[in-house]
């Protein structure tokens, strides 16, 4: 460290940064190659503490370090950003003494990290760029979607199976033709059966997942990684047409309900207040506002 007059000057001095990063808060640990200066908390901001670096270490050559996570890279990246020396590092190749792992607290594995990259005993790993991650995400996703397909499917074969129903022997155990959904669909005519009803939803489940998958595919397209999407031409389950409104005898039936439990209240005040939900509905039903706007 050097004096300019009053000023504090750290050019060509390693500054060494530990940070166990969290949610809400980040462990900061900061050591020099001659001192350890401090602990502390600060909240989740790479910008503010290359700010206090810069205000206390001025010109210094910040060299920071925190384990990889749930947190994931975007420290990391904005680090670089303002020119400090960042590294990430396995969890698993961090040095650690006996008594740092019988008392695990966060100060206590910040310094650690700071302790070791002073030392010079930490090796980062390799950070993928944004968009490799990206690409990454995308595929994880699709993986994801394909595995709960699959189950769906499984849990549709395992309910027929149950109910004593055979798939047609030209059945493709894997891939399911149009033909093979529409012999599906005609088990589920019977809308007074519980059985048709629960079998109805376990396709409209599939249909979800389906959907999905090919939103996921339209992306990868536009992207440029497929040239055809390979969903389009997969069929989707059948799906009754979603009423979204209440019929006037609905209408009619749910306020005389909500008439008579009006007067069957025993209490006052709850009386009073179910009065007033009458005319409430009426006003979001005949307006079409949202209950909270008009509560507000």
């Amino acid at each position: 460290m050097h004096h300019q007059g009053k000023q504090l000057d750290f050019t060509g001095q390693s500054i060494y940064v530990g940070i166990d990063v969290g949610k809400r808060s980040w462990s900061v640990s900061i050591m020099t190659k001659d001192f350890e200066h401090k602990t502390f908390t600060q909240p989740p901001e790479a910008e503010s503490l290359v700010k206090y670096l810069r205000k206390n270490f001025p010109l210094g050559d910040y060299k920071t370090v925190y384990e990889a996570g749930f947190s994931g890279y975007s420290a990391h990246e904005k680090f670089v950003e303002q020119g400090v020396c960042s590294m990430v590092v396995s969890p698993a190749e961090v040095p650690t003494k006996g008594s740092e792992k019988v008392r695990k607290t966060n100060p206590v594995d910040a310094r650690k990290l700071s302790r070791s990259l002073r030392n010079g005993e930490l090796k980062g790993i390799y950070v993928p760029s944004k968009q490799a991650r990206e690409d990454r995400a995308l595929v994880r996703m699709r993986h994801a979607f394909i595995k709960k397909q699959t189950r769906v499917k499984n849990q549709i074969k395992s309910f027929l199976f149950f109910h004593g129903i055979k798939l047609p022997e030209d059945t493709d155990q894997r891939y399911w033709s149009l033909r093979f959904i529409k012999w599906l669909e005609s088990l589920t005519d019977n809308e007074q059966s519980s059985g048709s009803y629960a079998l109805k939803m376990l396709m409209e489940e599939l249909n979800i997942e389906l959907r999905t998958l090919r939103a996921i595919m339209n992306v990868a397209k536009r992207w440029g990684y497929l040239d055809k999407n390979p969903f389009d031409g997969v069929g989707k389950m059948r799906e009754d047409e979603k009423r979204l409104f209440m019929t006037s005898s609905e209408l009619q039936r749910f306020f005389e309900t909500l008439a008579q439990i009006t007067r069957t209240a025993r209490r006052r005040t709850r009386k009073e207040k179910l009065a007033l939900l009458g005319p409430f509905y009426e006003l979001l039903l005949n307006t079409g506002i949202r209950r909270e706007e008009g509560v507000g």
